[in-house]
């Protein structure tokens, strides 16, 4: 077998064919979102009148005999999470154009190792304010939707990155993740559901030091949208400086229960917020999960210095709603739903924090 140099002729039409592949993709991408299968979707929920849930999820189709999967593999991670956003610009269209009353939305809410990029909510937005969205979009109550980091989806990038086809890691460095187009597209969507009432808001972060930076998604949130009727709050995984946390909090009248699992808080202290939970008037129960403070070891231990003996061995036990972990023979508590009662009580006054970073 002979190895065959190719001349610059041949590199150059092989280029020329690689652009037309590409431009026909884009061609055919651009048919799937704003052609047939956005109107036989708005057709179809139009038909319907009203939803009570309308979930977007996803499915692998493994192959003929082989079943489904409900997580891509590494190999398949790229192409799924560039179909995933396709799919919820066909999803969101449609509603704009039909105009259908949903009342609870569900963005990748059970869906494993697969989110949607805030830039891709984002750039999407433009299209959704010029489509009358926000007429369907007032009539949702419930909005869970996962979001995560920018990723690396372009084939030649990952190629250059030596990546192969899969995802990987981007640091906080990059200018891709400095870029302010990352930011308001989750701001700029809740703006369009006025009469939320639950909100669960989820940041998957599966590239390195890239999270910290997307503190910025929750400051674009309390900087311009009002939810005057919101009543369960959920934020996962979210980074957050003290401020920003605080404005969103203070703005919440209505707020019943609050959920805060895995959040991070990457500048100020938990002390503030926790004294206004105390003072907020409507709020009924806190859940902190793994909560911690950047620069930290570890998450924070949620037993309180007033805790008698016994109700330490109900959490223990796991008679209390509490989740715990051992440490160097101490039983910790690092899950802990807290109705308003010992709120007031407690007031928030943990022991130390755990010194383990896990």
């Amino acid at each position: 077998m002979t190895e065959h140099n190719a001349t610059n002729a041949e590199l150059d039409e092989a280029w020329r064919a690689r652009e037309q592949l590409l431009a026909q993709q884009a061609k055919q991408e651009w048919m799937m979102e704003n052609g047939s299968d956005v109107q036989l979707l708005a057709d179809a929920l139009r038909r319907l009148g009203k939803l009570k849930t309308l979930s977007v999820e996803i499915i692998i189709d493994q192959g003929f005999g082989t079943g489904v999967s409900a997580a891509p593999t590494k190999k398949e991670s790229s192409s799924v999470w560039v179909r995933a956003t396709q799919v919820y610009r066909i999803v969101t269209l449609a509603l704009a154009h039909s105009g259908v009353a949903v009342e609870t939305l569900q963005i990748y809410k059970g869906s494993n190792k697969c989110s949607l990029p805030t830039l891709d909510i984002n750039q999407h937005m433009p299209a959704l304010e010029s489509k009358t969205f926000g007429r369907a979009a007032q009539h949702i109550k419930s909005l869970t939707l996962s979001v995560s980091t920018k990723l690396i989806t372009n084939h030649e990038k990952m190629v250059k990155a030596g990546m192969g086809l899969q995802l990987d890691w981007i640091y906080e460095t990059d200018p891709t993740v400095l870029s302010a187009e990352n930011y308001p597209g989750v701001a700029r969507l809740l703006k369009q559901m006025p009469n939320l009432e639950h909100l669960d808001l989820h940041l998957y972060a599966p590239l390195e030091n890239s999270t910290r930076k997307y503190g910025q998604v929750l400051s674009c949130i309390a900087n311009s949208v009002v939810l005057p009727s919101l009543r369960h709050c959920t934020l996962r995984g979210l980074p957050c400086d003290e401020a920003s946390l605080l404005k969103f909090l203070r703005q919440q009248n209505a707020l019943d229960t609050l959920e805060l699992c895995e959040v991070i808080l990457v500048s100020g202290s938990w002390e503030p917020i926790f004294s206004h939970l105390c003072t907020m008037p409507s709020l009924q129960q806190v859940t902190l999960s793994s909560i911690r403070t950047l620069g930290k070891f570890g998450r924070m231990n949620l037993t309180s210095h007033l805790h008698s003996k016994e109700e330490k061995d109900a959490m223990i036990s796991g008679s209390e709603r509490s989740v715990t972990f051992r440490y160097e023979g101490v039983v910790l508590v690092h899950t802990r739903s807290i109705p308003r009662d010992q709120m007031l009580r407690e007031r928030f006054v943990f022991e130390d924090w755990a010194r383990i970073d896990w």
